[in-house]
């Protein structure tokens, strides 16, 4: 039986290992992932109009196309992603692709193709429970969003999601599922250290630590607040600026999980961005960094985003 995955409020039966604790689903699975036979994964865009992509550095590194059959994402160089009915897609990897990293982008890169499909909005965030209260932490890859969730979870915070948002699409802002792990850099480390038997921690394909650890009670949850960090490792204190809702909604924009080009989830996207703006207060925060992590910050940061509720500045 193919083992059915619980991500980001979907059941998921996968061929791949999507997760190292599967089992958690119950029902009948909303998604199918297979495997096909290998093939080559060409440097070029598939056949097709072109509907999402992402170039870094000068190289891209996927690209998603709708055909006359339904939708292809392609990894450049490791696989696509095939899909008719988005009920069931076939990924077609390289010869020369690992399983792991086939799992990686099937429960990143992909699942957030086929939520945006979907009409969800998903955003390029981590996010935590505090007491009740989800925080989000937005940010471009590097910004340090996993590292502020696992700084939060360290204070005791409960992880709801790392580096892939879905966001509800009711009139209040909400998290929708949870992701498998958390993953960090190395030089964020010395955040496990100590507890990596609670947060069963590991080594991921990509050489960073990951790891998972406690959850929230429940399966969504309310967004309370969106912090952007500033990481800033000559600062003394915590600084916080609290952006006016038009100047908000530019912010969140820039922090799409997928680069979407064309179709309806680029309107879901901006939709869920406007309304997520227009109803939480979101910080940009210049926030002293490690090593050492000290406590005290990311208890002051959370403390003060989840009681600020209408205000419409935070002195720094």
């Amino acid at each position: 039986m193919t083992p059915v995955h619980r991500l980001h409020g979907v059941a998921v039966a996968s061929a791949l290992p999507l997760s190292r604790r599967p089992g958690r689903s119950t029902g009948d699975a909303e998604l199918e992932i297979a495997v096909g036979a290998p093939r080559a994964v060409g440097a070029d865009p598939p056949p097709g109009a072109l509907v999402a992509s992402l170039r870094l550095a000068g190289e891209t590194l996927y690209s998603a196309v709708e055909g006359g059959d339904g939708y292809v994402l392609r990894v450049h160089g490791l696989c696509d992603f095939e899909t008719t009915d988005l009920g069931r897609v076939v990924c077609r990897p390289a010869p020369d692709a690992e399983v792991e990293t086939l799992a990686l982008v099937a429960r990143g890169a992909f699942l957030a193709f086929w939520l945006g499909l979907r009409g969800a909005c998903v955003l390029h965030a981590s996010a935590v429970d505090w007491d009740g209260r989800g925080v989000v932490f937005a940010g471009h890859s590097g910004a340090g969003k996993s590292t502020m969730a696992a700084w939060a979870c360290r204070a005791g915070a409960r992880f709801a999601c790392d580096d892939l948002l879905r966001l509800g699409d009711g009139p209040q802002p909400t998290w929708v599922g949870c992701s498998p792990e958390l993953r960090l850099r190395p030089g964020a480390g010395e955040l496990a250290t100590g507890m990596e038997a609670g947060w069963a921690s590991a080594t991921s394909v990509d050489g960073r630590l990951a790891m998972s650890p406690p959850p929230p009670a429940g399966d969504t949850g309310p967004v309370t607040a969106v912090v952007l960090p500033r990481p800033d490792r000559e600062a003394a204190t915590l600084s916080l600026e609290q952006l006016d809702p038009v100047e908000a909604v530019v912010a969140l924009a820039a922090f799409p999980r997928l680069g979407w080009r064309a179709g309806r989830a680029l309107e879901s996207q901006f939709d869920g961005v406007s309304r997520l703006a227009s109803a939480v207060p979101v910080f940009v925060a210049g926030v002293p960094w490690g090593p050492p992590f000290r406590p005290e910050v990311v208890e002051e940061l959370l403390g003060t985003v989840t009681g600020a509720g209408a205000r419409a500045e935070v002195a720094s």
